[in-house]
């Protein structure tokens, strides 16, 4: 007879030991900073605006530096300039944008002032809000400057534009190493820490940032900023230096007066309306700042510009100087005139 089958059908195996429980895996480490709202929420794809944007780079070119800063003789690409190069091209692809004010606070003697840009296609698709802070001087020496926010606008709008577009331009701030604002007088920074005052210096790229921030900001706050010693033996390049510089500035100061009075000339011959033309011209934000800085820094060179105000073109429509709010250039002229008469 055959032994009988054993009934467990597990009998001979080896047990298995039962899988080790896995260890959890840890969370994924978040990032240090915080992407704001308004990016993290966005996610719509727009590939018609991709494109168009992408079109607008390919055919994207350096914009001439057609500006020129007369009191410290150096070139730069103007605000007016790169909306135009920029808006027929982006107009050529079926792009807009939209620029808003979301923000103004001030930081110290400085105005700041938030803004957001947003592309838009022709379709309708809207890429994301871009913020760009922009900074001018809040006070002049004659008092509050009523064109700050405007400098801000500008300024806004071109560094974003710039960098939006990857345009290049050859302005101060590229060719420095990127320390130095732009280099524009109608709405940059350098200009606006200046104020109304006697123009700085071009500031060297070496030695500290926020110490050559300090030498701008000084003539209109009243405080002396640190300076460092200089060595014994490039004193007398220093001072030499210095003289160099003083009578470039009397030299530009020259320039911006002559260029004034030659524009006031032609406006007032050229146009059908010269009281207006008259008035257009000197509340242009460039020659308003020039005659405001020659007033207070160069009487002489001053004295000789009000001499074009009494010319037989233009002594017959100074009265409509009158309207520039906060402006002493009416009362100069008819001092000056009296002046000459007695």
């Amino acid at each position: 007879m055959s032994e009988a089958m054993n009934d467990d059908p597990m009998a001979g195996r080896v047990p298995v030991e039962p899988p080790a429980p896995q260890a959890p895996q840890a969370p994924v480490a978040k990032p240090e900073f915080k992407v704001p709202d308004y990016l993290a929420n966005d996610n719509t794809t727009t590939p018609a605006l991709y494109e168009a944007t992408a079109a607008v780079l390919a055919e994207t070119t350096r914009v001439m530096q057609r500006g020129k800063n007369a009191f410290h003789d150096y070139k730069y690409a103007t605000i007016d300039d790169l909306r135009e190069h920029v808006g027929k091209l982006i107009g050529k692809h079926g792009l807009s944008y939209e620029q808003h004010e979301v923000e103004i606070a001030s930081a110290g003697p400085l105005l700041k002032v938030t803004y957001v840009f947003r592309l838009i296609h022709k379709s309708g698709e809207r890429g994301p809000f871009e913020k760009v802070t922009a900074l001018a001087m809040a006070n002049t020496r004659s008092g509050p400057d009523d064109k700050a926010v405007s400098k801000t606008r500008s300024l806004a709008l071109k560094d974003w534009v710039k960098s939006r577009f990857s345009i290049p331009t050859g302005d101060e701030m590229e060719s420095a190493g990127g320390d130095e604002p732009d280099a524009d007088p109608d709405n940059d920074a350098v200009h606006s820490l200046q104020g109304r005052g006697k123009p700085a210096s071009r500031p060297s790229t070496k030695g500290n940032a926020l110490d050559r921030l300090a030498e701008r900001v000084a003539p209109i706050t009243g405080a002396q900023p640190q300076q460092q010693q200089p060595r014994p033996d490039k004193a007398a390049q220093d001072q030499q230096r210095q003289n160099t510089e003083q009578s470039g500035s009397d030299e530009n100061a020259k320039k911006a007066a002559n260029r004034i009075k030659g524009l006031v000339l032609i406006d007032v011959s050229a146009s059908p309306d010269p009281a207006g033309a008259l008035l257009k011209r000197c509340t242009d934000e460039k020659t308003a700042s020039d005659i405001g800085k020659l007033k207070a820094n160069y009487g002489a060179v001053y004295a000789d510009l009000l001499t074009v105000f009494q010319d037989a073109k233009v002594v017959g429509h100074i009265g409509a100087l009158q309207q520039i709010p906060g402006s002493e250039l009416y009362d100069d002229i008819v001092a000056a005139s009296q002046k000459q008469a007695a």
